[in-house]
């Protein structure tokens, strides 16, 4: 993934979560899910083995769901299932390449419930 298409991510999920009412899922969140994922890049050596903004552009993704669902217990125990439903048309709306999106699709349909 080239940063333009980075940012291009960061700014529409910037947008949507402007708007939510679940603050635990707002842009800050977002930001530090980012930035632990940048530390664990640098603490394991990787940067040069894996696409650093593609795993950048999951952890801005993880969430999008809160976007279009109230919080709550349902939006919890709902998520993969939601996820399934928002996802494919976000990641189409930025123009998202088929193997890109695979990669994202699997890593943050495996996402919820893991601490």
């Amino acid at each position: 993934m080239t940063e333009a298409k980075l940012n291009k991510v960061k700014n529409l999920v910037n947008d949507r979560v402007t708007k939510i009412k679940d603050p635990q899922h707002g842009w800050i969140h977002l930001q530090r899910v980012a930035n632990f994922a940048k530390k664990i890049v640098k603490t394991l050596r990787v940067e040069n083995k894996i696409n650093v903004n593609l795993l950048l552009a999951a952890c801005f993704l993880h969430d999008i769901n809160h976007t279009f669902y109230s919080p709550g217990l349902l939006n919890y125990f709902l998520e993969r299932r939601r996820l399934k439903k928002v996802l494919p048309k976000v990641l189409a709306e930025l123009d998202i390449d088929d193997r890109e999106k695979e990669i994202l699709e699997n890593a943050i349909y495996l996402s919820p419930y893991s601490f």
